[in-house]
C-alpha cells in the first residue's frame, strides 16, 4: 500500500506521515513508526493539530481498510501498470518534446520535457482539453490521477496528451524550445 513497501526492511523508512487523504478529506494527521521509534515517541510526547477524533480516526480506519484489501491492490497495481505502458509511447511519438520514458512509480509518474517551456503549454493544451495535470520542477508534467481512476479513464487522458502532442509538433516546437512560425 505504501510506496517504499517493496523496499527490503533495512530500507523502510523509520517514521511516515499521514494526512489529508487519510480520512478521504476530513482533517487528520498521524504517524507510522518503526518499533524501535515506538520505544522513543511515548504518549504525551507527540502532538498535532489534527489528531484523532472519533469521527476522523472512524473515517481513517474506513479508508485504510478499504485501501488495504487485497482487490483493491490488484487492481490498482493492473492500472498503474497500464498508465505507465501507455506513457511509455509518448517518447516514441514525441521525441522532439518527450526524450525519455515517464518516471515514477504506481500512479505517481512524470513525463520529462526536453526543456522548460515545454510543460507549461502542455498542461495548458491538457486542460483545455478536460486532462488536468500539473507542472513538477521546471521540466517535466506530473501525473497523478485518483486511485480509483479506470484504465478507460486513463486511456482517454494519454489520447489527449498524444493529441496536445501532436498540437505542439505542429506549433513547431523543436528541442530546444523554439517556436518556428513557417
Amino acid at each position: 500500500m505504501w510506496a517504499h513497501s517493496k523496499y527490503p526492511a533495512e530500507a523502510q523508512p523509520d517514521i511516515v506521515t499521514m494526512a489529508k487523504p487519510l480520512a478521504n478529506g476530513i482533517p487528520i494527521g498521524a504517524i507510522l513508526v518503526r518499533d524501535e521509534v515506538v520505544k522513543v515517541v511515548t504518549v504525551g510526547s507527540h502532538g498535532t493539530t489534527f489528531g484523532g477524533n472519533v469521527l476522523c480516526t472512524r473515517l481513517a480506519h474506513h479508508v485504510l481498510q478499504r485501501l488495504s484489501t487485497p482487490s483493491f491492490l490488484s487492481e490498482l497495481e493492473s492500472t498503474s501498470t497500464h498508465l505507465s505502458t501507455l506513457l511509455h509511447r509518448l517518447p516514441t511519438l514525441f521525441p522532439t518534446l518527450i526524450p525519455a520514458p515517464p518516471r515514477g512509480r504506481g500512479l505517481i509518474l512524470g513525463i520529462p520535457f526536453s526543456n522548460t517551456a515545454m510543460p507549461g503549454r502542455f498542461v495548458e493544451l491538457c486542460r483545455e482539453r478536460g486532462v488536468l495535470l500539473l507542472t513538477a520542477g521546471t521540466d517535466c508534467v506530473r501525473v497523478l490521477p485518483s486511485l480509483n481512476v479506470t484504465k478507460e479513464e486513463c486511456e482517454k487522458a494519454v489520447a489527449v496528451m498524444e493529441s496536445v502532442g501532436e498540437v505542439m509538433v505542429e506549433e513547431g516546437w523543436t528541442k530546444d524550445g523554439k517556436v518556428h512560425v513557417p
